[in-house]
């Protein structure tokens, strides 16, 4: 089923695809991602313009820890890089504003300075599944990724500190992932 297909599942009045239709239409990705991906995004226009075309069907998800300096590399659509700067500089304000620079949200400030990471994992695609010459592409998270990139470029974070995220790559690629 390709990303297009997602606009024919039933969805809520707020123009969100209703979860049950997803998960029937998508039984093997994973809840989260579904959640975050289909749910949340899948009438989206900017992601139907994005991945229209990508079968969903022949991704096959997983989540792994991976390094900042990995992730803060990831290509992203060109029409999601405003907000992404904009609170890369919010972030930046981090020596006047502390953590609240972070997120006005406490819970979200407080996961971000106990934990030094996001409270739930961004969704990535391998960049060979949207032409990217990056390795990674994210599809999901610009804020959380907008944060650590700041938080590494200031030092608050390491760049080489690992931070859970779900990646999905094509299903050719599974034994080369597995093996590597």
């Amino acid at each position: 089923m390709r990303f297009a297909d997602i606009l024919h599942l039933p969805q809520t009045p707020a123009g969100l695809i209703r979860e049950e239709a997803a998960r029937r239409a998508f039984p093997d990705i994973p809840l989260d991602v579904l959640q975050q991906v289909v749910v949340d995004h899948g009438a989206n226009d900017d992601f139907q313009r994005q991945y229209g075309e990508l079968d969903l069907n022949t991704v096959v998800w997983s989540l792994r820890c991976m390094p900042a300096r990995e992730l803060i590399n990831a290509s992203m659509f060109s029409d999601f890089s405003t907000w992404f700067h904009s609170v890369f500089e919010r972030t930046l304000h981090f020596s006047t504003g502390g953590w609240s620079s972070v997120d006005q949200r406490e819970q979200v400030a407080q996961h971000w300075r106990t934990y030094r990471t996001w409270a739930r994992a961004p969704v990535f695609l391998t960049g060979n599944l949207t032409d990217s010459s990056r390795s990674l592409h994210l599809v999901e998270g610009h804020t959380r990724l907008a944060v650590l990139s700041a938080l590494v470029h200031l030092d608050v974070i390491e760049s080489d500190s690992t931070h859970q995220a779900w990646v999905g790559a094509a299903e050719t690629d599974r034994v080369t992932d597995s093996a590597g």
